[in-house]
């Protein structure tokens, strides 16, 4: 018989049992496989928050996207923003994020249960446009420069989308939102502003003539 006597030699043939533990240990490593892909995949990115005085809540500094996987690169921001403001108090946070994938018992069908319809009421906004230079209209729109400001060219390239020019705090959420030229600042039902592309807002909005 040429050979050892495996499970990979076809001159070799296995008994019943021995067939029985290969097509175990090939079902055993085809199952781990599977496990290693789905194994959770961890981030972690830095972040500034800033705020005016002890009594005020923290904000989120420079914009929602603002972040850095690096440690030594979120320290020199956070060194940078302390001298641009010094008046306000500045602290470097850390985000982990976890990702895990979970196949769907049936990916074909799914549960549907539990899901109401509702229908939008009509609502009046008001909205001024950001055109890139008007950053003074802008703020007395929104409640002035420590709720609005256009970003810097440092501020951009530390931000995770150049492409942005102003930054706005949404108060309802609690949190800076970034703006790009040509995007409209709604001002909401409860007082929130935030970012709408004027596309957008003429398909949700109509216009309304009259004082606001």
């Amino acid at each position: 018989m040429p050979g050892p006597p495996c499970g990979t030699n076809p001159h070799f043939q296995m008994t019943p049992g021995d067939r029985a533990a290969v097509e175990e240990a090939r079902a055993y490593l085809a199952t781990r496989a599977q496990e290693k892909k789905r194994m959770p995949e961890t981030t972690v990115s830095y972040y500034i928050q800033s705020r005016p005085a002890p009594s005020q809540p923290w904000q989120r500094a420079a914009g929602v996207q603002f972040s850095w996987a690096s440690k030594p690169q979120a320290l020199g921001k956070l060194a940078a923003r302390r001298e641009m403001q010094p008046n306000w108090e500045h602290r470097l946070m850390v985000r982990t994020t976890t990702v895990t994938e979970k196949p769907l018992d049936d990916p074909e069908r799914l549960d549907l249960e539990g899901i109401t319809r509702y229908r939008k009421r009509p609502v009046e906004v008001d909205t001024i446009q950001w055109t890139g230079d008007n950053e003074a209209a802008v703020q007395d729109f929104v409640g002035g420069p420590s709720l609005f400001y256009a970003l810097s060219p440092e501020d951009r390239e530390g931000c995770d989308d150049p492409e942005a020019t102003a930054t706005v705090f949404d108060k309802l959420h609690c949190t800076w939102v970034l703006v790009y030229t040509g995007q409209h600042i709604v001002c909401g039902v409860k007082g929130e502003h935030y970012p709408i592309a004027e596309d957008v807002l003429g398909e949700t909005y109509e216009h309304v003539d009259g004082p606001s």
